[in-house]
């Protein structure tokens, strides 16, 4: 035979609403029932588990609340709790909308104490908890709503002071239209006026949107305007101003993000400027992208230390120390170059650092055709690493009808033991055709250099002299004499083209 379970539920909720201030509501409702087993016998004395459930619309709705408690029954089977105080399930019991009904209780329990709850029952909470909504009114003499009045004051018509913690003072909150809504047919009156007088974050008037919320400003502040996604602060004029901000020691306007400023010419690339009472507009850069990290002017000339531009670039410095400052990553100082007193110059500023000029030789390659070496002064045309005053590797010529010649070398020996001849190999790249003999001598009896067209006038009457007559070697000729055999010799060639 099947059992039936009972259950006998009281609910007690007391609140009092008088015309003058009260303490604060507690977050919390009274609830007691009586729990009979499955054979209708009273529980006593004994632990139970329970789930209580706030259902919002029907007793079959929503659960908006839910939380646990293990009470214990007293000797007449009597379990009383406060729904409010238990273990939270889901959901804030502070947070309920007691307008937004009606509700019900729902309450599961389990008489031996655990989570197996087979004891339901369900019902709507009438009238009482929802004077939970009065909980943050402090008076209400003589006030029906709605309340329309006029009159000529003067005094504060209307005054509320808070001396307590709580966050407003005054709240007004709207469905479709304003919250709070103020206005003023009055010259330098204000519809709303907030002051906050506190020493931080103390702010007379704050404008919220309904997205969420966002972090304030430190300081005190007359108006903050905060949102998430939409305007935060608005102004607008058909002819007027429609912002207006002024600050006589510090700063008239601070922002902190983006700013974005329409309406006066703006345009992608365009930069920011004014005239001469401080109108902004946006006008068109001198200067133009060719890429992220280019930039080019293809308008005009440019004056760098001057408003006397001349050419297209014109430099000019007080001092007469017009320097051009070139630097890289590998160099501590890098190079200078500038006039001084009209005179072009070039000052490398890193030690022993060379000052060259390269020139594009092929698609792939260049020449340093020109060095001064930093560290001995050296010039070298067509070497990096000048031995002489004048160091050239290629050619040279000199004058309109010169001779084009790119080396001239000396080429030294002995002569040999008893011969009015010695053989001397042509140096690699020299030829009876590009070889030109500048001179010849030789170091007569060990003593004395001797060049050509020597004699020593005796009947060995031949003279120095040279024939280029071989592909491989040329000879130097003297006089068959002990004084020229055995002798060093000293023979200055040029090779031409």
């Amino acid at each position: 035979m099947k059992k039936i379970i009972s259950v006998i539920a009281v609910l007690f909720i007391s609140l009092s609403l008088f015309a003058i201030i009260i303490p604060p509501v507690p977050e919390k409702m009274s609830y007691q029932a009586v729990i009979r087993n499955s054979s209708n016998v009273l529980v006593t004395s004994h632990l139970v588990g329970m789930r209580i459930s706030i259902l919002q619309y029907t007793s079959t709705g929503t659960a908006v609340y839910v939380e646990t408690q293990t009470p214990t029954t007293n000797i007449n089977g009597l379990a009383t709790i406060e729904i409010g105080k238990g273990t939270i399930v889901s959901g804030v019991f502070s947070n309920i909308d007691w307008s937004a009904g009606p509700y019900f209780i729902k309450t599961e329990t389990d008489p031996t104490g655990g989570t197996a709850y087979t004891i339901t029952a369900t019902s709507e909470l009438i009238s009482v908890p929802y004077a939970l909504m009065a909980k943050n009114a402090k008076s209400a003499t003589n006030l029906t709503l709605p309340f329309s009045n006029s009159g000529s004051y003067t005094t504060t018509p209307l005054s509320i002071s808070n001396t307590g913690s709580t966050y407003y003072t005054i709240a007004g909150y709207s469905t479709s239209g304003f919250g709070i809504y103020g206005k003023t047919n009055d010259d330098n009156c204000s519809g709303v006026k907030g002051e906050g007088s506190g020493t931080n974050n103390s702010v007379g008037v704050i404008g919220m949107t309904g997205e969420g919320s966002s972090t304030g400003l430190p300081g005190n502040t007359g108006v903050i305007g905060m949102a998430d996604a939409h305007i935060g602060v608005a102004g607008t004029a058909i002819s007027g101003t429609a912002g207006y901000f002024k600050s006589n020691t510090g700063i008239a306007l601070n922002t902190i993000g983006k700013l974005k400023l329409t309406g006066i010419g703006e345009a992608a690339g365009s930069i920011l400027t004014s005239d001469a009472t401080g109108n902004a507009v946006w006008v068109a850069p001198l200067w133009k992208q060719y890429s992220a990290t280019k930039i080019y002017y293809d308008a005009g000339w440019v004056g760098i230390g001057t408003s006397t531009v001349t050419h297209p670039l014109t430099i000019t410095n007080a001092n007469n120390t017009c320097y051009i400052k070139l630097t890289d990553n590998q160099g501590a100082d890098g190079m200078r170059m500038g006039a001084y007193t009209g005179q072009m110059g070039f000052l490398n500023d890193n030690l022993n650092r060379n000052i060259f000029f390269r020139t594009r030789v092929s698609s792939t390659g260049y020449s340093e055709s020109l060095t001064i070496s930093g560290t001995t002064g050296y010039v070298g045309i067509g070497d990096t690493t000048p031995e002489a005053t004048l160091d050239v590797e290629g050619t040279a010529k000199f004058g309109p009808s010169g001779k084009i010649f790119s080396e001239v070398r000396e080429v030294t020996g002995t002569t040999v033991a008893a011969s009015y001849y010695t053989s001397v190999t042509y140096p690699t790249g020299y030829t009876m055709a590009n070889t030109r003999v500048l001179s010849v001598e030789i170091n007569a009896g060990g003593t004395t250099w001797v060049g050509l067209g020597f004699t020593n006038g005796n009947t060995a009457n031949i003279p120095i002299s040279y024939n280029l007559g071989n592909a491989s070697v040329f000879y130097i000729m003297y006089p068959d004499l002990a004084l020229m055999h055995s002798k060093a010799f000293r023979v200055m060639l040029m090779k031409v083209q």
